[in-house]
């Protein structure tokens, strides 16, 4: 998680580095986090090929969750 974090502090425009961020901080239970990572990949990459399955796992992460809300 570290390393992404920093990774997108130094190139914030590197949408594959919010994704992996959001799956690693998803694998750790930080919802509202992944959700806010994954979006910005979908903001960085608008016409990302996996675009459909990532708005689907942001939705299904935010019906888990019972919305999603930040800190």
């Amino acid at each position: 998680e570290e390393a992404l974090r920093e990774a997108v502090r130094l190139k914030p425009d590197l949408a594959d580095a919010y994704f992996n961020l959001g799956l690693a901080l998803e694998s750790q239970g930080k919802i509202w986090e992944a959700v806010q990572a994954y979006r910005l990949y979908l903001d960085y990459s608008p016409e990302a090929g996996d675009r459909a399955m990532v708005e689907t796992r942001i939705s299904e992460l935010e019906q888990r969750s019972g919305g999603v809300h930040g800190p």
